[in-house]
């Protein structure tokens, strides 16, 4: 019979694996670079980016792309992407002055719209929830329902499904940080178990496995030891998830938490653009970092990782906090110093379910419409069918009616073509995901001269970025909409492959109708249509 312990720590298990780990994913691990392998030479569905180089590119000339990572900041010191840092020509560093009159003071290398005049930066903000909420609440909170005046019943009942969805999250956040904090203590004590009875402080599963005790209690711990592990469970996750709980009660979801005056902007005014700093890094660029090299990490140098693109160079634009919801005049305002300083391509790997200035938003999108800039995303994590529900900043205007033509959407897919092809994690659409991209056990830079390996679509966007900037350094008389139509039709298509429907475990679909095209990006596809279309 199991313990009480054991019986909770099995319960909060199957109650987190949804929310914290990646389910479904193969045990055994592909290659660090597995995303530029290719499916016929290295048996991996990677992007062919080596077989491109290898088979379409020698001797071929390049020209310089710009790709601005809009994201929670870029460590430029980074020795796999100093070299590929963009850098304003116009500027002087260091003299305090606007020398290009671009509005921003020694913008070297991007621009913070998360930072303060005096250097400081935002590293944590609430979710847009809790700031739509409590905007509601100061005019509602108080006030008797039978005195709503008919004028505002509307957005009183805004403010009641707010205060609502809000309630109900923190205490699932509460709840939830309450049973990990008891797993880890059940894990701890099992864990402490297991030391004394072998007389070893490291424990290894071979160590676990081979033990045999008349005491119950120890017997129990082996088993609750070996069944967390069998099921990628160890300290390390269980304080992973501890911290990410606490910093979703903390912060997102704390009404009282306000760190815009670090900025010292008006928050309220959209149309306010002179604000900010010219720390691109951040207190924690681990976020952007990952996505640049994902980009255009330096190739072939032994250091970190190889990035996608060989002549690209990475403009910094922080938008985003460490944690929590962007805001949308952030995102406008980068998207406008990105178009503006003449980046062909934006990575906007930042994504939140709710846009209460969404106009300026897309009047910014429109803008880089407009010059005929590419703009890629992820499709979101939450491991759901988005057709009606499209996550923000978006390529729609407006009421859905009408949309940007130049922007991407990703999905996250894994290394085999197996049912475990698309991650478990990713957001699918036929209608608003164009194609997936690889978002599974990605290996890339990190702050620190040091890399990591992450899942997430967050990844999936910028291995579009990357190979949109390849195709488009070599075919640079190519249009956007030319690009994209490349980058589409040239996605590799698993047609007869059923995958895991992401976030259903227990169901399977056709991948190819995850997303418009049903496909993989592909970059040795991707150039060799170019090279005919260009014939």
């Amino acid at each position: 019979m199991k313990s009480l312990a054991l019986c909770a720590a099995l319960f909060v298990l199957a109650f987190f694996s949804d929310l914290l780990l990646p389910a479904g994913i193969e045990t055994d691990k592909p290659p660090a670079n597995w995303f530029n392998l290719d499916r016929e030479k290295d048996g991996v569905i990677g992007m062919s980016t080596e077989r491109a180089y290898a088979d379409l590119l020698k001797g071929r000339q390049s020209k310089t792309v710009i790709v601005a990572i809009l994201d929670s900041g870029v460590d430029i010191t980074h020795p796999d992407l100093r070299e590929k840092i963009w850098t304003n020509a116009g500027e002087i560093p260091g003299n305090g002055i606007d020398d290009d009159r671009n509005g921003y003071i020694d913008d070297m290398h991007g621009w913070n719209f998360n930072g303060g005049k005096d250097g400081a930066s935002v590293q944590y903000d609430t979710w847009e929830l809790t700031r739509l909420y409590v905007a509601y609440a100061r005019r509602f909170e108080e006030r008797d329902p039978e005195e709503i005046a008919a004028a505002e019943e509307d957005e009183f009942g805004e403010y009641l499904s707010l205060k609502k969805e809000f309630d109900t999250t923190l205490r699932q956040a509460q709840s939830a940080h309450k049973e990990i904090v008891d797993a880890l203590d059940a894990y701890g004590q099992a864990e402490r178990k297991l030391q004394a009875f072998l007389g070893r402080i490291t424990l290894t599963d071979e160590w676990i496995e081979a033990i045999e005790s008349d005491d119950e209690e120890t017997m129990n711990a082996r088993n609750l030891i070996l069944h967390y592990h069998k099921n990628g469970w160890r300290r390390e996750t269980f304080e992973r998830s501890k911290k990410i709980q606490e910093t979703l009660i903390k912060y997102k979801l704390n009404r009282d938490f306000d760190p815009r005056h670090i900025v010292g902007d008006n928050d309220a005014d959209p149309s306010e653009r002179d604000y900010g700093n010219n720390d691109v890094i951040g207190p924690d660029a681990f976020h952007g970092t990952l996505d640049a090299g994902i980009v255009g990490a330096v190739r072939k140098n032994g250091i970190g990782i190889d990035g996608i693109a060989d002549d690209v160079l990475i403009m910094a634009v922080r938008i985003a906090p460490c944690s929590g919801d962007e805001r949308d005049k952030d995102v406008a305002n980068g998207i406008y110093y990105a178009v503006e300083n003449g980046a062909r391509i934006i990575n906007l790997s930042v994504s939140k379910s709710r846009s209460p200035f969404k106009a300026a938003v897309d009047e910014a999108v429109r803008f880089a419409q407009k010059a005929g800039v590419l703009i890629v995303t992820g499709s979101g994590n939450e491991g759901k069918n988005i057709d009606g529900a499209f996550p923000y900043p978006n390529r729609k205007y407006g009421d859905g009616s009408t949309e940007n033509p130049f922007w991407i959407v990703a999905g996250a897919s894994a290394w085999k073509a197996d049912q475990n092809l698309a991650g478990d994690f990713s957001n699918y659409s036929r209608e608003n995901v164009d194609l997936f991209a690889p978002g599974v056990a990605i290996t890339s830079l990190i702050p620190g001269e040091e890399i990591a390996t992450v899942d997430g679509t967050s990844q999936a966007g910028p291995m579009v970025s990357g190979v949109a900037a390849l195709v488009w350094s070599y075919f640079p008389e190519l249009s956007t909409a030319q690009l994209k139509k490349i980058l589409l039709d040239s996605a590799t298509g698993l047609d007869a492959l059923r995958v895991t429907i992401p976030g259903q475990r227990a169901r399977t679909i056709a991948f190819s109708e995850l997303s418009r095209t049903g496909g993989i990006v592909n970059a040795h596809g991707a150039l060799r249509l170019a090279l005919e279309r260009s014939r």
